[in-house]
């Protein structure tokens, strides 16, 4: 039997061995975004490891989905069938590690994570090219190849993401075995792991050797912890324990590292994604004094990011103010949920007449085919599937709402008609949301998995 208390004193050591100030650096934070330091609730090291549950997807509704699955349900044939045939291509893929990537950082250490900021390019005007200057909404193919560190990222993100449900749905160990070696290759193994912290991330060629935006990149590590949450049957303490270790020397980094802190200075889906993070990180190592004081954090982030109207203004300054709208607003909802875990409501921030992140999804939803509204000189097209997962999120969270979930209902069924994206995306999210809809037989296959 693992001995899940082994873990919790261990992880507390690993933090008070670090001489890790979190007060001090959780303070520095509230007095930047106008809370004051008395006001912050007090921390405990103290970690209360026991991974039971999910981050962002529902138990209840996984089983709800399981045996359905199990009963031969046709309502979720054909989206499971899609999910697990991603899990068997995700079987044959090569391993993912940051030693992979030919170029390296400023450190010259292979197994320190590096990319450079997506909207910088060569100075035209300069006959080396340097300082590169920022171009918002172009991204500069250099240095984002499929040999990236932020490239091969997404794709272990998708790759423990399926292999994980079809371990679950299945219960076949070929799935949770190559699940946990994803994870093992990227973050554990000596000759591959990738160190615990993003201090070369989005730098700038002739600027900076790395930045705190850069910490966005791993904004879906919250994915790869509930992967191995659903992995949990199959792994063993040894596995749990050295991941576990990770995760907190990293979640140590984002709070007292001058980028860390930067990031979470952010106004905009930054700030929203560097919460999300942390929030799950703290969550998933049973750190929950952490990530309460976070989510306090994500309160304020709520109250100024969306305006009364559901406007963010922050997202619909950029040049593709559709795409950042929605970017946001995945963050948003995705925190909402974590929060939940916690007893904290952030779904009627700031108040019950006042529900900021309804309020922007409405917004959103008003204004879907209104070009007025998106002016963006980069937004080529409307991409609809990217306000699934946070419609979802919201019609779970106002289940007891029948105005609100009725709303969101026929707003998704009209969403799914606008691209067959959308559609895709509805039905491979519904089956983990246990939401009533069909994905119809299609050889048309842009999604391996839900993206939420």
């Amino acid at each position: 039997m693992k001995s899940m208390l082994t873990i919790s004193q261990k992880l507390t050591s690993v933090l008070k061995r670090s001489h890790l100030a979190f007060m001090t650096s959780l303070s520095m934070v509230f007095c930047h975004t106008a809370m004051a330091v008395e006001d912050a609730p007090s921390t405990a090291l103290q970690s209360d490891y026991i991974p039971a549950k999910l981050l962002l997807l529902d138990e209840s509704d996984l089983a709800k989905t399981k045996a359905k699955f199990q009963n031969g349900d046709a309502s979720v044939k054909e989206a499971l069938d899609r999910i697990i045939t991603a899990a068997d291509k995700a079987l044959k893929e090569k391993y993912y590690s940051v030693t992979s990537n030919p170029e390296i950082p400023a450190s010259k250490n292979p197994h320190d994570y590096f990319s450079v900021g997506p909207y910088w390019w060569p100075d035209k005007n300069k006959k080396n090219g340097l300082p590169w200057i920022r171009k918002d909404g172009e991204t500069n193919p250099t240095f984002r190849g499929p040999s990236a560190d932020n490239k091969m990222f997404q794709r272990l993100v998708t790759a423990t993401h399926v292999l994980s449900l079809a371990y679950y749905f299945t219960e076949e160990e070929k799935y949770a075995r190559k699940a946990s070696r994803f994870i093992s290759h990227w973050f554990l193994e000596p000759d591959t792991k990738m160190n615990p912290h993003l201090n070369f991330a989005q730098s700038i060629p002739g600027r900076v050797a790395g930045r705190g935006i850069g910490i966005i990149e791993i904004r879906n590590l919250n994915r790869i912890l509930d992967a191995s949450v659903l992995i949990q049957p199959y792994t063993d303490l040894a596995f749990e324990e050295q991941f576990a270790e990770w995760n907190t020397i990293f979640l140590g980094w984002l709070l007292e590292s001058a980028n860390g802190q930067d990031e979470a200075k952010a106004r905009n889906n930054h700030g929203t994604f560097y919460d999300s993070i942390v929030i799950g990180l703290a969550l998933h190592l049973g750190f929950k004094d952490i990530a309460a004081q976070v989510t306090s954090l994500t309160k304020q982030r709520i109250s100024s990011q969306i305006n009364k109207d559901g406007k963010q203004p922050h997202e619909l300054k950029r040049t593709r103010p559709y795409n950042y709208t929605a970017f946001n607003l995945v963050g948003m909802t995705s925190n909402a949920r974590m929060a939940e875990h916690l007893n904290i409501d952030l779904w009627q921030q700031p108040n019950n007449s006042d529900q900021r992140i309804m309020k922007a999804l409405d917004f959103a939803i008003e204004n879907l085919s209104n070009e007025k509204c998106w002016p963006g000189k980069q937004e080529k097209k409307i991409e609809y599937y990217k306000l699934v997962s946070p419609a979802l999120f919201i019609y779970k969270a106002y289940q007891d709402d029948s105005e609100v979930s009725s709303r969101i209902d026929s707003f998704l069924k009209v969403l799914a008609k606008k691209s067959p994206q959308a559609e895709q995306q509805l039905a491979l999210c519904a089956v983990l949301f246990d939401y009533p809809f069909t994905l119809a037989p299609s050889n048309d296959a842009k999604f391996r998995s839900c993206t939420y």
